[in-house]
């Protein structure tokens, strides 16, 4: 029996979020077997498949099930049939909108809120045990173990789910009358809102948690929240009242001998100078708060600030010594399993790439860091990466 040509195979592409968990595979393989830089030719490698192919699979371009598949299982990931969707006759892309005037600058946005974030964990959490007498009562165990669920949710990347426990404990506190755990759950919740970039309602929550706090007589959370808010006034674009909180957070720190906090401020105050286009004085803040928190031991910290200050580098013509330093920082994020930070260190390289015009290792980058960022709802990060892949070179 004569057989006709033999049917063309569908073409499918991996959803982002599967692009992403790919990714991050390769990096933690790679790193693992720690030999040296993670090139194009390297990730083909650990999938055993061509370069061409391999871009392909990454950037989400059309390939067959079976090279899906076969990626998968060199990576020794169980393969889903939900990871890819047929590729289908549509545009590119979505247009965009253009970025909000009051955003501020992409190019300065740093690596976000995360040793922020640490730092106010460490701070509310052993308030939480001492805010409010009848600790043994049902809703106060509830409220509890709600917190640490919602803690533990955002450092696995799932945003939503924290904010949503997150609400309900604001809601749980206004009903029982504990401005306490009222003020902690607010401040948590802001540092979710800046998470998934929407620093206008971060500063609501923080202002909030502010107003309640200064009628408490604990005040060790005080300083916190003062820096926390001028993260938000600065990506907000209001320079000048961010300043005033920050320094303000800092007398806190200062007054607590916090040497962390204080560091901390130092350091957003040099993006405050970076986003009012002061680069020199920028850096001299980042290089300071650096020496600040190196004593400290405290890893999470020294590559937030040195993220900021290879942007800074970037901007004015450094390009290899600020790739040397996104490299150290996407390494260390990747190995840390921190989600939103690995995908912001990958958007910076993959802007540093771009400087160097190497575009298809750029765009990789960027690809892959927009899959993590709309995995986990940032608006804004997801809106970052597609104004970068528009600016990348042809």
């Amino acid at each position: 029996m004569e057989m006709g040509p033999t049917p063309r195979r569908r073409a499918v592409r991996l959803t982002e979020s599967a692009r992403h968990e790919l990714s991050e595979a390769i990096r933690k393989r790679w790193a693992q077997q720690g030999e040296g830089k993670l090139t194009r030719e390297a990730r083909a490698e650990l999938l055993n498949l061509s370069v061409t192919t391999s871009e392909k699979v990454l950037n989400g371009k059309g390939v067959d099930r079976a090279t899906l598949v076969h990626a998968y299982q060199k990576l020794e990931i169980s393969w889903s049939d939900e990871y890819c969707s047929p590729l289908e006759p549509e545009p590119d892309a979505e247009p965009t909108p253009p970025e909000p005037p009051t955003r501020r600058s992409p190019r300065f946005r740093p690596l976000g809120v995360v040793v922020a974030l640490l730092v106010a964990v460490a701070v509310l959490t052993p308030l939480l045990a001492s805010s409010n007498k009848g600790g043994d009562e049902a809703w106060v165990i509830q409220f509890n173990e709600g917190f640490a669920k919602g803690v533990e949710l955002y450092h696995r990347g799932r945003y939503r789910e924290s904010q949503t426990t997150l609400n309900a404990l604001i809601d749980l506190a206004r009903n029982h009358d504990s401005a306490g755990r009222l003020a902690a759950a607010s401040a948590l919740s802001g540092e979710l809102e800046l998470a998934t970039g929407d620093p206008e309602r971060a500063n609501d929550r923080f202002r909030e948690a502010l107003t309640i706090r200064r009628g408490l007589s604990d005040q060790r959370a005080y300083g916190q929240l003062l820096l926390n808010q001028g993260i938000a006034l600065n990506r907000l674009g209001r320079h000048q009242e961010a300043s005033q909180h920050l320094e303000d957070a800092r007398l806190n720190f200062e007054r607590l001998s916090d040497r962390l906090g204080a560091a901390l401020v130092t350091a957003e105050l040099g993006t405050v100078a970076a986003n009012e286009g002061n680069l020199v004085l920028a850096e001299e803040r980042y290089v300071l708060a650096l020496k600040q928190i190196e004593p400290l031991d405290q890893v999470p910290a020294q590559m937030d600030v040195r993220g900021r200050l290879a942007l800074v580098w970037l901007a004015t013509g450094r390009v290899d010594q600020a790739h040397k330093q996104l490299e150290g920082c996407l390494d260390y994020w990747a190995t840390q399993s921190h989600p939103r930070w690995t995908a912001r260190a990958q958007l910076m390289l993959g802007k540093c790439e771009s400087r160097h015009g190497r575009k298809s290792d750029s765009e990789v980058l960027l690809r892959v860091s927009k899959a993590g960022f709309t995995v986990l709802g940032d608006k804004a990060g997801v809106r970052e990466c597609e104004q970068a892949l528009r600016a990348t070179p042809l």
